[in-house]
């Protein structure tokens, strides 16, 4: 009986080392702060032309400054109400230009502008504000279609909500269901 409670404690302590190296990682992701400089107040744009919502200006990034450009002079014009796709093998370069509109990383060459601005002049809130990401793996919490469709918005109405499946042509699909907006969908979508 001795030697199982003394092999339960080696156990015990062997689980502790584990948790307390755990705490330190966690505790050195908590510790980083970020590189990335925002604005402290708003500012007001430079319009040069009101229909061009993003433009990308001989933009290039490169993840670090020793490494291989993961975009190379990019530029385009997408204007409002535009759709465009980007099209590319796997590691080409797509996300990484999605992520440099909402500065998810900084553009080590060119500009970026959102209505007319600069992204590295926008505030943090501002920019938050301005640019919506739908991405292409969708994730679905447990609860009913209303309370999924509300992370996007609290306080969204029905109204809104309704909207909201339109636009993501989602409307008829919720309308089959006996309980429409309250029906109650399992993680990750798994009982639809």
């Amino acid at each position: 009986q001795i030697l199982v409670e003394l092999i339960k404690l080696a156990n015990l302590i062997v689980t502790i080392n584990k948790a307390l190296a755990s705490a330190n990682r966690i505790s050195d992701v908590f510790d980083i702060h970020s590189s990335m400089e925002w604005q402290e107040k708003e500012t007001e744009a430079e319009v040069t032309d009101p229909e061009n919502a993003v433009v990308f200006d001989h933009v290039s990034l490169a993840y670090h400054a020793d490494s291989e450009a993961a975009i190379s002079d990019v530029s385009f014009t997408a204007k409002k109400g535009e759709i465009i796709g980007i099209i590319g093998g796997t590691g080409s370069g797509k996300s990484s230009l999605v992520n440099l509109i909402p500065r998810y990383y900084d553009a080590t060459q060119g500009k970026i502008l959102i209505d007319g601005k600069n992204v590295k002049n926008y505030t943090k809130k501002e920019l938050q504000r301005q640019v919506a990401m739908v991405l292409q793996k969708a994730v679905l919490f447990q609860g009913s279609i209303a309370e999924n469709l509300k992370w996007g918005k609290r306080d969204a109405t029905e109204a809104e909500m309704q909207q909201a499946a339109e636009i993501a042509q989602a409307s008829d699909f919720i309308g089959g269901f006996a309980e429409g907006y309250n029906t109650m969908i399992a993680e990750k979508g798994a009982s639809l």
